[in-house]
């Protein structure tokens, strides 16, 4: 098997490219689904098809390295969607049964926090799939539009903005909750892999590169890595023609888009260990898809120690991305430093956590919890996402303010139920007064009575 059809970053539910990622890598936050042209046939977009299959084109979204995503209407179900078409030279016999099956797994899953998967089909000898269609901003922009930590809310009964992103992100932890329960590791989650609907809900996307929970975290292609774990420190030949370096590893060279083949050592190219990853931001080397060779695709800033690794990798990997990108929209930083993915591998690996910002809100319960997620041996881990979810919902303070209010209301209760008592207790003292005095004036009725009789009967 080819190793560049094996490692190839699938975004097959990719945010950027359902959100109409350009081809220079600018990412729209939001897609106006009202800009779409009325559906009908014939509409389709000048370099593509008119219709696939039974749906018919109305706009191209975007393109990601396996293929192009279209803006599509469902004539028979009346409503919008979205179809990924794989590329005809990518759609190899082995390519083709690979993304069939991921997305008829996907196609399994219905959650409402991931993005469904309605249909897997073939058209002119390329797999479509066709998804939900989903309008709304990734985590990522969401994130940057709120208010910076430590700015006063706007109104004083607002919630801290801690718990408005931690509510919102819980919802995008359900979704790799409810794959983990499938079988299916997503293995790239990260901000701009969710996006948060206008009706509120948040939805994951891009399972493009997941695989089954059974099977094994790498592929190594014909001429794997062997390098060393001691060489995760070690400085990896740099690349003279661009700003991007490639990065050592315990199983291959990590190489990112913009790296110049030639000017890294001939050894690299006789062990087959060239990869080249899509870009999707040139700005930020951290947060570019990269491919490792004998490991996985990943997005460098929020991978696990595993992943780096290239060790096999299961559900806690989804784990450890979620809570750097929990880390990282709590705190306007991500848990750990590196300015390029060498400096940043050896810090995930050596657990170097950054301390909190100075003045944090964050309470020191949740930041517990996810330090805890983001442990370097995966079984000091929490042991799924259902118990990390869980305890983030358990807000002490909150947990503390609702045995108060219960506290209060029985005290009211027990005030109310006290005064009922005493109210009951002085109705029934004066109703025994009542009912002693009704008996007396009958005594004294009755000895009345008596006397005027024993009179009578004298005068007789």
């Amino acid at each position: 098997m080819d190793a560049t059809d094996t490692n190839e970053r699938d975004p097959l539910l990719d945010a950027d490219t359902l959100l109409g990622d350009s081809s220079d890598g600018d990412e729209d936050e939001h897609l106006d689904a009202e800009a779409f042209p009325d559906h009908g046939a014939g509409q389709g977009p000048a370099q593509g098809p008119a219709q696939i299959g039974r749906f018919v084109v109305l706009q191209r979204l975007g393109e990601g390295g396996m293929g192009v995503v279209y803006a599509a209407y469902d004539n028979e179900l009346d409503r919008k969607l979205a179809i990924k078409l794989v590329r005809p030279e990518r759609a190899a016999a082995d390519t083709r049964v690979r993304v069939k099956r991921e997305a008829k797994a996907m196609a399994r899953l219905s959650h409402p926090n991931v993005v469904h998967v309605y249909e897997v089909g073939e058209f002119e000898e390329q797999i479509y799939v066709a998804m939900e269609f989903v309008t709304g901003p990734t985590l990522g922009a969401w994130v940057r539009g709120l208010e910076p930590p430590g700015s006063p809310p706007a109104h004083s009964s607002r919630e801290p903005r801690w718990q408005t992103i931690l509510e919102v992100y819980i919802q995008a932890g359900r979704g790799l909750e409810a794959a983990h329960a499938a079988g299916i590791v997503h293995r790239d989650f990260k901000p701009e892999n969710a996006i948060l609907g206008e009706d509120g809900r948040v939805r994951v996307l891009d399972f493009g590169i997941a695989r089954g929970t059974a099977a094994p975290a790498r592929e190594p292609g014909p001429h794997p890595a062997t390098a060393s774990a001691s060489g995760l420190g070690s400085e990896p030949a740099s690349a003279t023609s661009g700003a991007s370096s490639s990065v050592g590893s315990s199983s291959g060279v990590i190489v990112r888009s913009g790296d110049s083949a030639e000017a890294l050592p001939e050894d690299l190219h006789a062990a087959g260990l060239l990869e080249t990853a899509v870009a999707t931001d040139q700005t930020d080397p951290l947060s570019t898809p990269l491919t490792m060779t004998g490991a996985w695709v990943g997005t460098p800033a929020y991978m696990s120690p595993e992943q780096f690794r290239g060790h096999d990798i299961d559900a806690r990997s989804d784990q450890f991305g979620f809570a750097v990108a929990l880390y990282e929209a709590l705190y306007d930083q991500r848990p750990f430093a590196g300015k390029n993915p060498t400096a940043l591998m050896n810090n995930v690996v050596g657990g170097k956590i950054l301390p909190a910002p100075p003045g944090s809100e964050v309470p020191h319960w949740l930041r517990a919890h996810l330090l805890r997620a983001l442990s370097v041996v995966p079984g000091r881990r929490w042991p799924n996402m259902t118990q990390l979810l869980d305890a983030l919902e358990d807000n002490p303070e909150r947990r503390r303010r609702r045995r108060r209010r219960r506290l209060a209301i029985a005290g009211a209760s027990l005030l109310v139920l006290s005064g009922l008592g005493g109210f009951a207790n002085d109705q029934w003292r004066r109703a025994q007064q009542a009912e002693e005095a009704r008996i007396r004036a009958q005594a004294e009725e009755a000895r009345a009575q008596r006397a005027e009789a024993e009179a009578s009967a004298a005068r007789d």
